[in-house]
């Protein structure tokens, strides 16, 4: 609100005003936002790449009968980038697994050594090599883990490249 003070010359200043005290006014009481958040579309707020928006459809629908054949090749590339955005979130959503479940092992593992090492568990030689070469280890073992995983189980498909509309 300060802000809007401070700029006379904004056309809208008095429309972000009144916006932004009905949104304090219902954010500020507990009844008034239950009964907003009620009426919200989350589907709409949340990235669902399982099916194309009903708006997208109505317009090829339309675009279809008046366009032709630049509406196909449009609606193709869109096909196209809906299915490389679901590889790519389906790869960015195995990535984090991975290395939430690898540093996950990397953490026991050192807790345990920490633990074996309080018990006199480990032999001298063992901790000093724990103590040297612990952390590159597991780097190495993170990032080895890691190749093997992005060149075996989740290869990439080669795309193929159109020639651009004219």
């Amino acid at each position: 609100m300060e802000k809007l003070e401070s700029d006379p010359w904004n056309p809208s200043r008095e429309l972000d005003r009144e916006e932004g005290t009905r949104a304090y006014l219902t954010l500020s009481s507990p009844e008034v936002r239950e009964e907003y958040d009620k009426t919200l579309d989350y589907e709409f707020l949340l990235l669902d790449t399982t099916k194309i928006p009903e708006e997208f459809e109505s317009f090829y629908n339309v675009q279809k009968l008046s366009e032709g054949d630049e509406t196909r090749e449009f609606y193709s590339r869109f096909l196209e980038f809906k299915r490389d955005l679901e590889n790519t979130l389906k790869d960015l959503r195995i990535t984090v697994l991975f290395f939430l479940s690898a540093f996950s092992l990397l953490t026991i593992f050192a807790l345990l050594m920490a633990l074996a090492l309080k018990n006199g568990f480990l032999s001298t030689g063992v901790e000093l090599f724990y103590r040297k070469w612990g952390i590159l280890c597991s780097a190495g073992i993170l990032f080895l883990g890691y190749t093997v995983f992005r060149k075996i189980l989740s290869p990439k498909k080669t795309r193929v490249d159109r020639p651009p509309i004219h």
